[in-house]
This record gives C-alpha cells, sequence and structure tokens, in this order.
C-alpha cells in the first residue's frame, strides 16, 4: 500500500518543481472591474506547510490529485469553487484556477468541502473536520478532513497552514469494519469550528465551536461501493488538535458486529499539524453481539462506557450470566440497544459515588438517540427469586442531583422494557445532596417528541433510603421511577412488589410506582403496586403555599409538581400499604394518596391541570405518628391544590375505585386533618371528581387530640370543586379524641364544595366520641356543611345510617358491626347537611335529592333528639335573616322514603336498641324535617317560617326512590 496522504484541500506545498508562471492575468489598479462581485478568471499558486508530526510518522507526506479542489473567499457572501489546473510531477506542487470577486486580499481553505456559513459581520466563516472519515481504495487517509487554510494578501501565492493533527494506526486483522477513537474525558476533536480571517488574532482558528468527541473511520473499496473491511495496513485518522487529559480508546468492529477496545490513560497532547503513531490496534480481545460468559459482558461494560456502541447497535444475552460477586462499575453511557433475551444477570453488586449509578449509569443522550435496554432479569439466578447477594447503593456525598436504579439516568427516547429486578436500591448514609432512586431507573428526561418510555417492567427488590439529605432537598424514590426531569415520560404496565422504605428527612416523594412527575404531560397508564411504602422520616418540600409544601406519599404517583400540567394516571392499582410513621414537630403538611399523594399549585401564576382515571385502591393507608402538621388522606390522591385537575372514569368506562381502608391513629396537635374515600383535600373550585366509587372504611381514633378539626367524607374530606356521579359505600367512624368532626357521606369539611350532583350515599357515618368541650361536630349524609350561596346540590341520595353509636369496633375490615355504645354528644346530624349556613340571596337547594336512611341516637334523657333532621341538622338562618333558602322545589322536590326511622340505643354492647318513628306519614316527616334547635323551626308542630326556610318534599316507597 502506497505510505503518502492524498489530500483534497490541506496544506500546499511549494511548486519547487513547477517553473511556469500564472497564466491568468493579474488584476493592474487600472483594470479594477466597476463592482467588487464582478468575478474575475484568477489562479493562484499553492505553497503547504511541512508536517511536523512525531518522528514516528514523519515519512509522510501529502501530495495533490487532479481532482482536488479549494474554496477561495473573496469577501463576499460565499466561496468561490477553484480546481487544478497544473500538478508537479512530484504531486507537491499545484496551481488552482477559477473566478473570483477582485479584493485586497483571499482566503483560502482546502478542501473546498470543508468551508461553509460565511458570517462577514463576524469576519469569519466555518470549518469542518468530519466525524465520520471514509478511507477509499488505496488512499490511507481521507482528504476531506486534511482542512487546512491560506491568505493571499496582494499577491496570488497560498502558503497553507494545516489545522489538524493525525493519528497513525495499524491493522493486522482484514475483517475490521470500523476504527473509532475518542478522549477518555470527552474531548471535542471533530466538528466544526470558526476561522477568523480578520479581528484580533486573524487569521486563527477558534476550537470552542466544535462539539465532536469522537471520530470514525471507515472504508470503502471504491467511492461508489458500499462500506467493505479494511485491507490490513496502517492509516490515519485527522482530528482538531488537543490535549487529551485522560488519554484515549481506539474502538474497533469488526465484520460480525464483534467491538474490541485499545485505551491509553496517558494525558496524550496532539498539536496542530503534529501527530502520534498508535500502533497496533485490534490485537486486543472482541466482544461479540451476542455474549455468553461474564468476560465477554465485562468487556462490553468497557466499550460502552468509552462510547463504542452508537444509536441502532444492538448487543443480546445468549446465556445467564454469573458475575460471581463482581463489583460492576456503572457503564457511563449507552447509546445502543441491549437485549437481554429474558436471560439473568446476578451475584453483582453496584456501589458507587458516580452522579448516575446504576447498571448503565446514562441510557441514551440529550441528542434524543433512539437507546434501549429489554428485557433482562438482575439480581436472580432462577427467575423468580432474589440471589441474596446483589444490590445497588448511591453513595456520593454531593451538591448536585445524584440518581440510581438499573438505569441511573434514562435520556430523550429511550426505552426500557421488560426488566425484573430483584436487586435491591438504596441510597447510603453518605449521601447528603438531592436524589432521586428507583427500582428500575433513577430519573428520566424526555420532551415533546422525545418522551422516555417505561413499559412492563417488575420491581422486586427494596428501595431504601438512609441517606443523610436535608429537609428541603425535595429528594424522591419509586418502586419503578425515583423522579421525572423532563416532559413526555411514559410508565406503563409496571409492577411494583417490594417495600419502598424512606428514613431520610429530606425525601418528600415517595411512590410505589413513580415517586415525583416534576415535568410536565407525564403518563402512568396500567400499572400496579403491591409494596408497601413506609415514611419513616418527614421532611418539608419547596413550594408556594400551604399545601405545596407538602411530604408526599401515593401508591403510584407520590406528587405531580409541574406548572403546566398534563399529568395522567390511567388504570392503575395500589394493593400496598401506606405508613406514616414520622413524627415531627415541623409545621408543614403531610399527603397520602392510594393512588397519587399530592397535586399541588405550580407557582403563583400557573395551575397544574391532570387526571387521574379508572383507578383503584386496595391498599390501607395508617397515619401512625404523632406530628404538629396537617395532613390529607384519600383513597385516590392525597391533596389537590390545582385548578383544571380531572378524577374520572377511565374511556372504558372504569371508574375510579377505593377499598383500602384509611386510619387517622394518632394524635396531631395544633392542626386539622382531612380523609376522603377518594380525595382527602381539594382547593380549587374547577377541580372535578365524578364517576368514582368508595368502598373503603374511614376511621379516626387518635387517642389524645387536642382540640382540632376532623373533615371526612365518603369522597372528599373536603372540597371546593365539583363532586358528580360519585357513590360511598364505606362506613365513616370517628372514635376518639378531644375534636369536632365534619362527617359527610360524599363530602366533608367546614366549607362546601361548588356543586354536588348524582351521587348516593350507604355508608354509616357516626361522629361518636368527637366533640369539643366547646362546640358540637356537623354529621350530614351528602354535606357535612352546606354554604347555599356557592353550592348547588342535586339529585342525590343518602340511604346509609346517620348515627351516634359504634358500629366500628364489632365490625369486620370494611363492613360494620353490630351497634354498641351509643353516644351522647351533642351532635348535629343530618340525612343530607349536617349544617346549612345562613343564604344572602333567595336561593333553592337540594332539588331532586332522596333520603333513605335510618338516623340512632343515645336512648334516654341524655338524647339530643332537637340536633337532628331529615334534611339538616341545623341551619343558621334566624328570624332575622333577610333571604330565604328552599329544600327542593314544586318540579323537583326532595323525597323522602317511607323507611326512613329514627332509632334510639344504650351505651352496651350489644346496644338494645328501641324503635322510634318510621316517617310514613307527612306528619312525621314534617316533625323531623329540620333539627328544632332553631327558632325557624317548630317540631312539635312540624311546621317553619316558611319566609326564611321552607320545604318542598314528597313522601315515596323504596321503589318509587329507586333505593331497594
Amino acid at each position: 500500500m502506497k505510505k503518502y496522504l492524498f489530500i483534497i484541500l490541506a496544506g500546499l506545498l511549494a511548486l519547487a518543481s513547477c517553473n511556469k508562471e500564472i497564466q491568468t492575468e493579474v488584476v493592474d489598479p487600472q483594470d479594477k472591474p466597476e463592482t467588487q462581485t464582478d468575478l474575475i478568471p484568477m489562479t493562484f499558486k499553492a505553497s503547504v506547510e511541512d508536517l511536523a508530526t512525531k518522528a514516528d510518522i514523519q515519512n509522510d507526506f501529502i501530495v495533490w490529485e487532479s481532482s482536488d479542489k479549494i474554496a477561495i473567499f473573496d469577501g463576499t457572501t460565499s466561496f468561490k469553487e477553484f480546481t487544478v489546473s497544473a500538478l508537479s510531477p512530484s504531486g507537491k506542487g499545484a496551481e488552482f484556477s477559477g473566478s473570483a470577486a477582485f479584493a485586497a486580499s483571499y482566503v483560502a481553505v482546502a478542501p473546498y468541502s470543508a468551508a461553509s456559513t460565511i458570517k462577514t459581520e463576524n469576519e469569519r466563516f466555518s470549518i469542518t473536520v468530519h466525524g465520520t472519515q471514509t478511507i477509499i481504495g488505496a488512499h490511507s487517509v481521507d482528504p476531506e478532513s486534511l482542512v487546512s487554510t491560506a491568505v493571499a494578501a496582494g499577491t496570488t501565492n497560498l502558503d497553507f497552514t494545516n489545522q489538524f493533527a493525525l493519528l497513525k494506526v495499524k491493522l493486522e486483522k482484514s475483517n475490521i469494519m470500523e476504527v473509532t477513537v475518542k478522549g477518555n474525558n470527552n474531548e471535542i476533536i471533530s466538528g466544526t469550528n470558526h476561522f477568523y480571517y480578520g479581528g484580533e488574532g486573524a487569521p486563527r482558528v477558534d476550537l470552542t465551536n466544535a462539539g465532536g468527541k469522537q471520530v470514525k473511520l471507515v472504508y470503502k473499496a471504491t467511492a461508489s461501493s458500499a462500506n467493505s473491511a479494511f485491507p490490513a495496513g496502517e492509516y490515519y485518522i485527522a482530528i482538531w488538535p488537543t490535549e487529551f487529559s485522560g488519554g484515549y480508546s481506539i474502538i474497533l468492529t469488526d465484520e460480525d458486529g464483534s467491538k474490541s477496545i485499545k485505551t491509553n490513560s496517558n494525558a496524550q497532547s496532539l498539536a496542530r499539524n503534529g501527530g502520534q503513531d498508535l500502533s497496533t490496534v485490534d490485537d486486543f480481545s472482541f466482544c461479540p453481539p451476542v455474549i455468553t460468559t461474564a468476560a465477554q459482558l465485562k468487556t462490553w461494560r468497557r466499550l460502552a462506557s468509552h462510547g463504542a456502541y452508537a444509536e441502532g447497535d444492538e448487543v443480546k444475552l445468549g446465556a445467564d450470566i454469573n458475575l460471581e460477586g463482581y463489583s460492576w462499575t456503572p457503564v457511563d453511557q449507552f447509546l445502543g440497544v441491549f437485549d437481554g433475551q429474558n436471560h439473568k444477570i446476578y451475584n453483582f453488586t453496584i456501589s458507587s459515588d458516580a452522579a448516575k449509578v446504576g447498571f448503565i449509569g446514562i441510557l441514551g443522550s440529550s441528542n434524543a438517540e433512539v437507546a434501549q435496554l429489554k428485557n433482562v432479569v438482575f439480581g436472580s439466578s432462577n427467575g423468580t427469586s432474589y440471589d441474596g447477594t446483589s444490590s445497588i447503593e448511591i453513595t456520593g456525598a454531593r451538591s448536585d442531583w445524584t440518581y440510581g436504579g438499573i438505569v441511573g439516568y434514562a435520556h430523550k427516547k429511550t426505552t426500557i422494557s421488560g426488566l425484573t429486578n430483584y436487586m435491591p436500591v438504596s441510597a447510603a448514609a453518605s449521601v447528603t445532596g438531592k436524589h432521586a432512586i428507583g427500582g428500575i431507573s433513577g430519573s428520566g428526561n424526555g420532551g415533546e417528541g422525545k418522551g422516555i418510555t417505561i413499559t412492563g417492567c417488575h420491581n422486586y427488590g427494596s428501595v431504601t433510603d438512609r441517606s443523610s439529605c436535608e429537609t428541603k432537598n425535595n429528594s424522591a424514590i419509586g418502586g419503578i421511577l425515583g423522579a421525572t426531569d423532563g416532559s413526555y415520560t411514559n410508565v406503563s404496565n409496571c409492577e411494583n412488589h417490594a417495600e419502598i422504605h424512606n428514613y431520610c428527612v429530606g425525601v418528600s416523594r415517595l411512590g410505589g410506582i413513580v415517586g415525583k412527575a416534576w415535568d410536565a404531560n407525564a403518563t402512568i397508564d396500567g400499572c400496579l403496586n403491591e409494596g408497601n411504602i413506609v415514611n419513616d422520616a418527614a421532611s418539608v418540600s419547596e413550594g408556594t403555599g400551604d399545601w405545596d409544601k407538602v411530604v408526599s406519599v401515593g401508591g403510584i404517583l407520590g406528587a405531580f409538581t409541574h406548572k403546566d400540567g398534563g399529568l395522567l394516571v390511567n388504570k392503575c392499582t395500589n394493593r400496598g400499604r401506606i405508613y406514616n410513621n414520622a413524627e415531627t414537630s415541623t409545621n408543614y403538611n403531610h399527603a397520602f394518596g392510594g393512588i397519587v399523594g399530592s397535586v399541588p399549585r405550580g407557582d403563583e401564576n400557573n395551575n397544574i391541570s391532570g387526571a387521574i382515571k379508572g383507578c383503584a385502591n386496595y391498599g390501607k393507608i395508617y397515619d401512625n405518628a404523632d406530628f404538629k402538621s396537617r395532613i390529607a388522606m384519600g383513597g385516590i390522591l392525597g391533596s389537590c391544590n390545582s385548578n383544571s385537575f380531572l378524577i374520572t372514569k377511565a374511556e372504558d368506562d372504569t371508574p375510579n375505585t377505593n377499598n383500602g381502608e384509611i386510619f387517622h391513629y394518632k394524635k396531631h396537635n395544633d392542626k386539622p386533618t382531612w380523609v376522603g374515600g377518594i380525595v382527602g383535600l381539594e382547593n380549587k373550585v374547577e377541580t372535578i371528581v365524578e364517576y368514582s366509587v368508595n368502598y373503603g372504611r374511614l376511621v379516626s381514633d387518635p387517642s389524645g387530640q387536642t382540640a382540632q378539626t376532623y373533615h371526612t367524607g365518603g369522597i372528599c374530606g373536603a372540597s371546593s370543586g365539583k363532586i358528580r356521579h360519585c357513590t360511598n359505600n364505606g362506613y365513616i367512624f370517628v372514635y376518639a379524641g378531644n375534636l369536632t368532626a365534619w362527617v359527610g357521606g360524599i363530602c366533608g369539611g367546614d366549607d362546601s364544595p361548588q356543586e354536588v350532583s348524582d351521587c348516593t350515599n350507604n355508608g354509616y357515618l357516626s361522629p361518636f366520641n368527637s366533640k369539643q368541650s366547646d362546640g358540637s361536630s356537623e354529621c350530614g349524609g351528602i354535606l357535612a356543611f352546606l354554604n347555599p350561596n356557592t353550592t348547588t346540590v342535586s339529585n342525590c341520595t343518602n340511604a346509609g345510617m346517620v348515627t351516634t353509636g359504634d358500629f366500628y369496633r364489632n365490625g369486620s375490615g370494611n363492613n360494620p358491626g353490630t351497634l354498641r355504645s351509643f353516644y351522647d354528644r351533642s351532635y348535629y346530624m343530618g340525612g343530607l347537611f349536617g349544617h346549612v349556613d345562613a343564604p344572602t340571596a333567595d336561593v333553592t337547594v337540594a332539588e331532586g335529592c332522596i333520603v333513605a336512611c335510618t338516623f340512632g341516637q343515645r336512648t334516654g334523657s341524655e338524647a339530643k333528639d332537637n340536633y337532628k333532621g331529615i334534611i339538616t341538622g341545623r341551619t343558621m338562618s334566624k328570624s332575622s335573616t333577610g333571604y330565604k333558602v328552599t329544600f327542593g322545589s314544586a318540579a323537583s322536590p326532595v323525597m323522602i322514603v317511607n323507611t326512613t326511622n329514627f332509632q334510639y340505643g344504650t351505651n352496651d354492647n350489644p346496644a338494645v336498641i328501641t324503635q322510634g318513628d318510621v316517617v310514613n306519614t307527612t306528619a312525621i316527616a314534617y316533625k323531623w324535617l329540620m333539627g328544632s334547635s332553631s327558632s325557624l323551626y317548630d317540631a312539635t308542630n312540624g311546621t317553619s317560617d316558611a319566609s326564611k326556610v321552607d320545604f318542598n318534599f314528597v313522601l315515596a316507597t323504596p321503589a318509587q326512590a329507586g333505593v331497594e
């Protein structure tokens, strides 16, 4: 093979053997063209800078060929193409002819193809060393990347300066398809830089603009043929001058896709016009495209960490791999496809202080290469159980974010699919900064059209956080994904079966599937969590309002926090229990949800939008710690502080359902509590809760609770939004504690929603022992509190019991038991409403509503009969009130089912029940329409002050009311 470099536009050698003069006329001043843009034929002599390479490649030289072209810049907006018009016998000298505008000086670039993008206002243009260089035929270098420049000022001579450095490689095999060189510290060695022909220091090259971190060398037998294997021999790679601070790596790919790597870790300096001989590079072991041994997998790790695999490169496992206790260093970054073909990798550990920790530290890149990791079982020798030794641990004490999982960090357009993980994932006590860890991935960064996908993955490895990060770090842990770090993240058909346990005060987002979705347009679809979630350290997170500063725990998602919205949690199921064991004296809020912990406000000017559709919770939620903060707990969503949020049925009409029990066990001194079968607390008027069903019991047993409020509802603990087409079948029981309870079959709270329509309560309701010394509790079959000025209530049914009896302690699961221990507190209890505020305008409420329930109270003189009513326990209207409230209308009256009745029970176990009135006549109905404590109502005569409070009702059978 010839041992010289053929170039198109590199440095031009002096025409020492070429004596002929330039035949084209040189423009005299008197012959100056009338305009600068007129093109004049001209010819330039070219000379080149000798190669100043090291001695080991100094015998190489540059020659011209007849097809060579150079670019001439004449100060206008385009390059002019000049071609060879004469060659010296040795090929070291050449003349180039073409046409250009008249100029005081000219700038030349060789080869012509290397020049681009003229910016006359900056006195610069662009020159390129290509990231892929092609050797053709008998050549040993790609002349398109041998970039040289020259300036001719007042002369027709061009003295070219080489702008590249050279690496020489030797191939002894004849099956190598690609040779790739890159710096071990990702130095820039290819791409487009700026050449300044004017200004300070000109002419000069600015090497800071290019972005290519590698150069790939390929071979073609002819210019028109496909890539083929290199013939054995010596070849040259052109790069931008650089300092390889950590050495370099040479990566080879052979004809069957096997790869090899040769690494030099010593610092290397490649100066302009210099070079280095890398000698033989194909004498190392190769990793085949189908990996069958531990040694090959370790070689793959080295190759992948040095960027040997590009987008589309695929590696497969052909056998299970036992790494025999190997301490795995995370792959820095992988851009290809790793397909495990359902094989197993086991008996290895990962413990690293890197920023991205996992089997693969970074999957994909910010440039959106379509990288994949799929169909691998990690940490199990048999595919069904943990191997007992494998683990992943992040250890770094970093000021920036740290991520950990099977994949530490997934970039745009990446896909993680079909993984099964048995390896425990943890954050060590040495971690002091912000972090996110997950059973499958720590975090991921998507984007519109570039989202990441995690699908069909299963996690059986515990996720545990024992870090020492600060309270406001807002860190997150999840069974599948710790946190999203970019929009358009899609997690689908994934399952977590392992416990998630937090001991760190800086972790404020915990989720069975995803800990935190903090970017727009996140989708979690068809996922299942069966792992218990335990929070043993309370913390706070940063936000703009009380319910933005919230510790969030969710069976599927801990929290969604992005102001631009777009969250969808669709048809997900949680069966794991949620335990709040965190004792704290902080004044920040806590939210626990069977599906989603919280949806805080994005910022003061934006409100998050999103939806939860067709999800189901079966997991119990336990509030099992003493602390002073507010807490909201919901079977589907803990707290919502965002407008435009929707909780509704799925596209196939699957409703949201909660079967999980919610227990408020411990005292919350100084702060209230909200508990809802579907949503704990909903703060915004535009949020809608609809097509949702609660079966779970809601129990408060906070021994030692100080005088605070407890808000609980079968659908919402409290709401400012809209509640439609919802049903509560779960019972509500407030057992102990010196607190005021606001209990509603549909919605509790001491303020009412904007709308409640087409809802049904079938659950038993009992405030039982829940009275402050200076107040009373309110309990309503539909609402605990009604503000008729702001709330529309229509077509709602209460068929549940409203009582002061104890049906909890003899019950089982969600089923109420035999009544015992009737209490004698002064409760306001109503078949529809516990409390009705005074109107500020004439108003009609409760149109089309139905009451078909049993009222129960203490037997004997202690009973407070004057505080309960079929429609409302009390109204705040008085004789001095200027406006009238009407319950039901003539066209749509309140329907009272003739099985509605009143019972009295003793304080025994079981209680002795005495039957009271059965509301089967109009006269009996009038007696009990409203709590007689109101001065507007005369229970004895069954009349009210109709100018202030009036009723439109009818009696009906169960069949007529549709409540059989």
